[in-house]
């Protein structure tokens, strides 16, 4: 029952019967504002960028097809952070940096 529930009911759910401790600590390691991710954002080379590019086209995505708060949706969301940073990745040129980097140890 609580799987067919758009995301925002199921937490206020949560909350209402004394689980809200449970997405504080998970959102707080792990959510998008949590440590976790704060510190990748600021410190992993392309990982804003590619979290700025799976939100843009994700947002689309689910609002074009009607899954915005849906456990789907959610899923969807979750599923296609994988594919959507490798291609963003591989797009910023990681498949150069080892040819790069030899450039500037050789000095060429």
């Amino acid at each position: 029952m609580l799987l067919s529930w758009p995301v925002s009911t199921a937490r206020e759910w949560l909350i209402r019967n004394g689980h809200g401790d449970i997405l504080e600590n998970v959102s707080s390691q792990i959510g998008e504002n949590g440590a976790g991710m704060r510190w990748l954002s600021e410190n992993a080379l392309g990982f804003r960028a590619s979290s700025l590019s799976h939100d843009k086209l994700v947002g689309v995505i689910e609002r074009a097809w009607g899954m915005e708060d849906t456990w789907y949706g959610t899923a969807f969301t979750v599923g296609s952070i994988p594919p959507a940073f490798a291609l963003q990745y591989y797009s910023l040129g990681v498949s150069s940096y080892h040819y790069n980097y030899n450039n500037l140890v050789d000095g060429g």
